[in-house]
């Protein structure tokens, strides 16, 4: 064997092993640490990629355009006043969508359900580590009386609103896997199942939910029509109710503090036609609310990105959706579901997914499936 097919065995190794801990560590942040994990591998991952002489020849179009739209925002971002560290959480995890698929792109199906697998697998584990520690810490350290104290002393995320989404998204994906492709990851989607329900997030047990309703007997062949179908019933049945619905939600104090979060911030002066429209920065919500912070993804994204980058990150998921044939749906409507509640700058893991599901559609195509 030459010393050229050599260097070609030690690259492809070395590519497999970064892409595998970049997909593999992709959801485990440790609070405390200003950086963690998913940071450290995005920055290698991004080094190794564009070091690569032949980096030119294969970026794909799609991330290609995401890649320089994220730049351009974080630009903006950095304009209008955004915390520095909150925008790296939000620039990172956007931009580990084009790292994750042109470092994966050459990579067989095979090699890439076999990532995913164990992506599943690291992830279960952590997570499951993740509510023992907490479990034992809550009764170490009561907070509370009751059951909201096994909602914090979390040393991945800052409450379980947050593990909740991991979980969520870890669980789907791996639905998906076994649905589509018939792997059996039984053991770990009934760990991940129970797990949404030790998280103690009413959230992610109504996205479990909700989730296993509208993707029923869903076919694969055309996921996006028979979903928006779905959705157009529940939204209608929405519209039906919806005084009831308000009713209700006048009553309940999470629901009050986000009309609360929005008198704040009229009050205030953001809702000048500049903030409007560009928003006051990623991670100056509590600033400008009076140190609170603005849990769900509607407000949030509204109040930090203003109506440009709301339009900007609509057009961005629907690209990934059309992209990925209706795939991502599996994981983003459960996300989104768990995000009224609450969602963080950082969410590597969903947009690795994103990017480990629109390969998986790129190689059917390629192979006619």
């Amino acid at each position: 064997m030459n010393p050229l097919s050599k260097d070609k065995i030690n690259a492809l190794s070395f590519r497999k092993n970064v892409s595998k801990w970049l997909v593999v560590t992709s959801g485990i942040y440790m609070v405390g640490l200003p950086l963690g994990f998913p940071h450290l591998m995005f920055v290698v991952s991004a080094v190794y990629l564009f070091m690569e002489k032949s980096v030119h020849a294969y970026f794909n179009r799609t991330s290609f355009n995401i890649t320089v739209i994220a730049l351009l925002f974080a630009l903006v971002q950095l304009l209008v006043g955004a915390k520095l560290k909150s925008e790296i959480n939000f620039l990172t995890s956007v931009l580990a969508f084009p790292i994750t698929y042109e470092l994966l792109k050459k990579f067989s199906l095979e090699g890439i359900i076999d990532i995913s697998k164990k992506f599943i697998r690291f992830s279960t584990f952590m997570l499951s580590a993740e509510f023992v520690i907490r479990f034992i810490l809550a009764n170490l350290f009561p907070t509370s009386p009751d059951f909201y104290r096994f909602k914090f002393h979390s040393f991945m995320f800052q409450d379980t609103n947050f593990a909740g989404a991991l979980i969520l998204a870890v669980y789907f994906y791996a639905y998906f896997l076994s649905k589509r492709f018939k792997i059996n990851l039984k053991f770990y989607t009934t760990i991940l199942f129970i797990l949404v329900f030790l998280s103690f997030s009413r959230a992610a047990m109504l996205a479990l939910m909700l989730t296993h309703i509208l993707f029923f007997q869903v076919k694969l062949s055309n996921i996006i029509p028979q979903i928006l179908s779905r959705l157009a019933v529940v939204l209608g049945l929405v519209l039906v109710v919806l005084p009831y619905i308000i009713g209700q939600a006048m009553e309940d104090p999470s629901f009050r503090s986000k009309l609360y979060i929005l008198g704040l911030y009229e009050n205030s002066g953001g809702l000048s036609s500049v903030r409007i429209l560009f928003g006051n920065g990623i991670g100056q919500t509590e600033t400008v609310l009076e140190g609170l912070y603005a849990h769900n993804i509607l407000l949030l994204y509204f109040l930090e990105l203003g109506i440009i980058g709301c339009i900007a990150y609509i057009l961005l998921i629907i690209s990934i959706i059309y992209k990925s044939k209706g795939y991502s749906l599996y994981v983003y409507i459960p996300f989104l579901i768990a995000a009224l509640s609450a969602v963080g700058h950082g969410l590597h893991y969903l947009y690795v997914v994103f990017a480990l599901l629109c390969l998986i559609r790129a190689k059917e195509k390629q192979a006619n499936i």
